[in-house]
Order: C-alpha cells, then structure tokens, then sequence
C-alpha cells in the first residue's frame, strides 16, 4: 500500500505497528488486493468513492433528495466512462 506522502506499508509493517492489530490488518490487505483486480484508474476510483459517499441509505440523513439527485449525476458520469 503506498501512502499519498510516497511511505510504502505492507500488512507485516501495519500488523507490526499494532496500530488494527494483525486480523484487521489481514483483513484490509485482503480487501485491498479483491479490489486491486477491478484496475480502476484514478478517475473510476474517485467516481466510485463520490458513488459511495453520495447514498441516501446513511442514518439520519436530513437533505435524503438532493443527495439522490447528486448521486445521480455521479451515476451518469461513471456510466460515461464505461
């Protein structure tokens, strides 16, 4: 996992660090290499994170229909692309 400052950490180093503890580390190692195989470039990334982030399922969501309409157009944008 390469860090946005350019520090590599591997799952040895993070289960070292006891910052999660070694099973959530193995846990987030796996997730990161299941989700390695999608390719997402940089782009398809950050739509599919504005994707997740722009949902109308959070709790206690007070402005439900304008996140739905934002979501939407995040929608289109990702389909564009694809």
């Amino acid at each position: 996992l390469r860090l946005s400052n350019g520090s590599v950490v591997n799952e040895q180093i993070l289960a070292d660090l006891n910052a999660i503890g070694p099973h959530s580390s193995q846990l987030l190692f796996k997730f990161f290499r299941q989700f390695s195989t999608f390719n997402l470039t940089p782009i398809e990334f950050a739509l599919l994170c504005a994707l997740k982030f722009f949902t109308c399922d959070r709790p206690l969501l007070i402005e439900r229909l304008k996140i739905q309409l934002i979501q939407n157009k995040y929608i289109q944008l990702f389909e564009s692309i694809f």
